[in-house]
């Protein structure tokens, strides 16, 4: 891996071109000369099969290693990386231990910083706390020094498969208690605004859709998700997708306030807002639970004066 590392340059390789074909072509090629040297040469082991060391090589300079196999598990409910390479894999099973599945601490590097990239956190790469989505609704959130004293360490949480739908499934599945649901049950009843709380996000894929269960099926419902993570299972009439902060796409400027500007004159009933972060996004949500319109918003990591502060904006 050493020698493919300094072949290809990789500690200085833009994180984008990890993911080009040319990376894949070229790496491919790398990885077959370096394999052909060391058997003409008989450097390799006896017990080592140069096919296996192959397919071994390409997972963690191609793909995401050891992760890939437990991303595609259904058994597989949470994954973490620990600074010191250590998994620990939470299945339906229970817990398990692996204490050395990467190649090198190096390859564990390179596979993080790919999952950064699969995540929507690249423009973010270097930040301490990195938070993103891959397909499906699994979340991502990353941890690097100084918040991680010894190395990256790295947090993947698949979503939950409920028994049965809706606020009753959550509580079945110990999410929520059923106290709480017959609370956030009244909130909309009486066309309260609700604020969640969510570091990771999950509740895009929980708490939000069973909340739009709720809903009579006279609402006009009204989506709006800013950045990345998508909100799953809402029966929308109406559904915005708005750029985050990020560099490569369009930053929540002027397009973005002209749409905000837009949504309003849609007369949705309800409106639910992924990641509510933006002031032109909590005007309008003010804009509309002034209007009678139920509004269901997620924010990330908020201080505590800050959610106070958002919470009393909405009721």
């Amino acid at each position: 891996f050493k020698q493919i590392s300094e072949t290809l340059q990789l500690e200085k390789m833009d994180i984008h071109s990890l993911a080009s074909e040319e990376f894949r072509k070229t790496a491919g090629r790398v990885i077959a000369q370096v394999l052909d040297t060391a058997v003409d040469r008989k450097s390799l082991p006896a017990m080592i099969e140069p096919r296996e060391l192959s397919e071994r090589l390409q997972s963690e300079v191609l793909g995401l290693g050891p992760l890939d196999e437990y991303l595609s598990s259904a058994a597989a409910k949470e994954i973490t990386v620990l600074p010191s390479g250590k998994v620990i894999l939470l299945t339906s099973e229970g817990t398990r231990h692996l204490p050395d599945p990467f190649l090198t601490p190096e390859s564990k590097t390179l596979v993080l910083r790919k999952l950064l990239l699969m995540a929507g956190g690249a423009a973010l790469e270097g930040e301490p706390v990195v938070t993103g989505s891959l397909e499906y609704g699994t979340s991502v959130k990353i941890v690097s020094p100084p918040l991680s004293t010894n190395g990256q360490a790295v947090s993947i949480q698949k979503p939950t498969m409920l028994s049965s739908p809706g606020l009753a499934g959550l509580a079945a599945n110990d999410i929520l208690s059923e106290k709480m649901g017959k609370l956030l049950e009244i909130c909309l009843q009486m066309r309260k605004g609700i604020l969640i709380a969510d570091p990771l996000g999950l509740s895009h894929q929980t708490l939000v859709p069973a909340l739009a269960t709720v809903l009579p099926q006279w609402e006009r419902v009204a989506v709006v998700q800013c950045g990345g993570e998508p909100l799953f299972g809402i029966d929308t009439d109406l559904y915005f997708r708005l750029a985050g902060d990020a560099t490569e796409v369009l930053s929540l400027s002027k397009s973005t306030e002209n749409l905000l500007g837009v949504i309003p004159s849609f007369q949705s009933t309800a409106l639910f807002i992924g990641e509510l972060h933006a002031p032109q996004m909590l005007r309008m949500a003010r804009m509309a639970a002034g209007s009678k319109s139920i509004v269901i918003a997620t924010v990330r990591e908020p201080g505590p004066l800050d959610l106070l502060e958002r919470i009393r904006l909405l009721t």
